[in-house]
């Protein structure tokens, strides 16, 4: 009955009347009860039955009595449930709260990712945390312990097609934590080739469809690094060129699922066509309409298609992208 009457209701407008309701719960009551079966004929206040091979056990009547009781739970939860979206209700909204005293490693949490086992991890200032819904472990800079964390200040985090987790960090450049292992091994501009890794103040890693890893650097503009082939590429400002990137300090990256790449920098918002390599950048005047602040340092794409840009100091802009 109660899967029923769930099939037979549509969000906002519910085509069952309690009658009914109540008419389909009598219904399996006195088919388990009677072993009834049902003529198909409809009655004034509700369905017509003919009883056929009473049940003269005991149990099999308390069982019913119990499948009845359960019926009745669920049509009064999916009566709830409907009745709440009808309404337009909103579910309360609560937050828990992971501190100091449940294990973190830093109060500050500045980068996020659950990766697909379902673990959280969580940057800090102060090393790098994997909480499993009961217990944190730590990963933290030892310079004597091979396979440790290259910086204890953490700022990104992405994990690539093999389910290992990339780093960036804030002056030890980046870091790949390998699930198989448990170890992590490091890529610095002093250990990388000349065209490698530009700087090791590491603000933002995403990886694209291809698997590339983008890393956006404080100082050294936004890189690709391809970790099957171990090429780099690297895309600079250049003040005489207005499709360059925007500036050097690259803070947010944003890939689209067409390619396209939306790039936070502190020169505004850039948007990196990875087949050209140029850029259209999106930066702050006296327009109405442009971009609140130059210094972006966030952007997203919500489920609806819209692009937000999150700004240091001119808060939230949301692009409208129909109008070119």
């Amino acid at each position: 009955a109660a899967r029923r009457f769930k099939d037979s209701c549509i969000p906002g407008h519910c085509r069952l009347t309690c009658s009914q309701i109540q008419s389909w719960i009598r219904f399996e009551y006195h088919r388990l009860i009677m072993r009834a079966r049902c003529t198909g004929r409809e009655c004034g206040s509700g369905i017509s039955i003919s009883v056929a091979n009473p049940v003269n056990s005991a149990h099999q009547r308390w069982r019913a009595r119990r499948y009845l009781r359960l019926g009745f739970a669920c049509v009064a939860a999916i009566v709830l449930s409907v009745a709440v979206e009808a309404r337009g209700g909103e579910p309360q909204i609560r937050f828990g709260r992971l501190t100091l005293d449940d294990g973190l490693s830093h109060g500050s949490g500045v980068a996020f990712l659950q990766d697909r086992r379902g673990f959280l991890w969580f940057g800090t200032e102060a090393g790098l945390n994997r909480y499993d819904g009961h217990t944190i472990v730590h990963y933290r800079h030892d310079p004597d312990v091979p396979g440790s964390l290259p910086h204890d200040y953490v700022l990104g985090l992405a994990e690539d097609g093999n389910g290992d987790i990339w780093i960036g960090t804030d002056g030890g450049g980046l870091g790949r934590w390998e699930h198989r292992t448990d170890t992590i091994v490091s890529l610095t501009k002093e250990s990388t080739s000349p065209d490698g890794l530009a700087s090791n103040l590491v603000r933002a890693v995403t990886l694209d469809a291809e698997g590339l890893l983008w890393i956006g650097t404080r100082d050294g503009g936004l890189q690709s690094f391809d970790p099957i082939t171990g090429r780099w590429r690297s895309f600079r400002h250049d003040p005489e060129d207005p499709t360059s990137l925007g500036n050097d300090a690259v803070y947010a990256i944003w890939v689209d699922d067409d390619g396209s790449m939306w790039i936070g920098t502190d020169g505004g918002l850039g948007r990196l066509d990875s087949e050209t390599g140029l850029f259209t950048n999106f930066r702050s005047d006296a327009e109405e309409a442009s971009l609140s602040d130059d210094q972006v340092r966030s952007v997203f794409r919500d489920t609806r298609g819209e692009l937000w840009v999150g700004t240091w100091d001119g808060g939230l802009n949301r692009l409208d992208e129909s109008n070119g």
